[in-house]
């Protein structure tokens, strides 16, 4: 068997048995639980994982926990995805909710880390605004999102994609939808100068 493919079994084997103890340790969310996809992305770059509640989906990146350096930070991270499983698609992404929940199950109560990945090209975070999942996207979409120049759709539940920014007072990451109409139309509107009304890329 080729060492990545060991590498992934073995990563899957782990996040398994961390699933069966929390299922095991907190049957207040066992049906919350029931039915969670767990998988190995060889996509992740940029995210450690990533969750979609309302398909009960948890992606864990084989790029970052390939590397022996960050496996100490493997269990926090399945148990920072699966408190977004526990606390659904209605609770704020990163917010107090899941934070309480996140903490409760055993993990440290962040929402960042400074893993580093091994051999792949730089990838950026967006939003969906819709179901508020965390998407990573190349970094020439991730600037037309910025910049407003076009609208990109999430495959999985067809909300609009947007920014994730830096909020000044606690470094808490934002997304561009939540900062108001006023931001929003002034995006609008330097988009409109800079780019004309063509609607062209």
């Amino acid at each position: 068997m080729s060492e990545p493919s060991s590498c992934m079994t073995e990563l899957e084997s782990e996040a398994k048995l961390i699933f069966d103890e929390l299922y095991e340790k907190f049957p207040k969310y066992r049906s919350r639980l029931i039915g969670t996809d767990i998988r190995l992305s060889r996509r992740l770059t940029s995210s450690a994982g990533n969750a979609c509640p309302k398909r009960k989906q948890v992606g864990l990146s084989l790029p970052i926990f390939s590397l022996e350096e960050n496996r100490d930070q493997y269990r926090n991270t399945v148990l920072h995805e699966l408190a977004h499983i526990i606390a659904g698609s209605d609770v704020k992404s990163h917010g107090e909710e899941w934070r309480s929940i996140f903490l409760a199950i055993g993990g440290n109560g962040k929402r960042t880390h400074q893993m580093r990945a091994q051999g792949r090209h730089r990838r950026e975070m967006v939003y969906c605004e819709s179901c508020r999942e965390e998407l990573e996207v190349g970094i020439r979409v991730s600037r037309r999102i910025a910049k407003g120049q076009r609208d990109y759709q999430h495959v999985g539940c067809g909300g609009i994609l947007v920014e994730v920014i830096e909020d000044s007072v606690d470094s808490i990451k934002t997304p561009n939808s939540e900062l108001g109409w006023f931001s929003k139309m002034s995006r609008r509107l330097k988009q409109g100068i800079l780019f004309g009304d063509s609607g062209k890329d």
